[in-house]
């Protein structure tokens, strides 16, 4: 398959630009449609986790830690609950 996705941020921060290209010879305008809205809906998921913090954090957010995921998701549960 031949395509190529450009995604930029806009200057506020808060938008992002996606562009895609691709060969139609390969590739149809439905085939890239149905990628978009699938791209699209995996970004607003993402986006709404991180908003609700339903995500939780894992061992990469926690840098000088060496806490496994188990570890955190425990840690995580005992202080929602106190």
């Amino acid at each position: 398959m031949d395509l190529d996705i450009t995604a930029l941020r806009r200057p506020s921060g808060t938008e992002l630009s996606v562009s895609w290209h691709h060969a139609s010879r390969l590739v149809s305008d439905e085939e890239i449609a149905v990628l978009d809205r699938w791209w699209r809906t995996a970004l607003e998921t993402l986006v709404a986790a991180a908003r609700t913090r339903a995500a939780g954090h894992t061992p990469s957010d926690l840098g000088l830690l060496s806490l496994s995921q188990d570890e955190i998701d425990e840690f995580e549960d005992e202080w929602r609950t106190t």
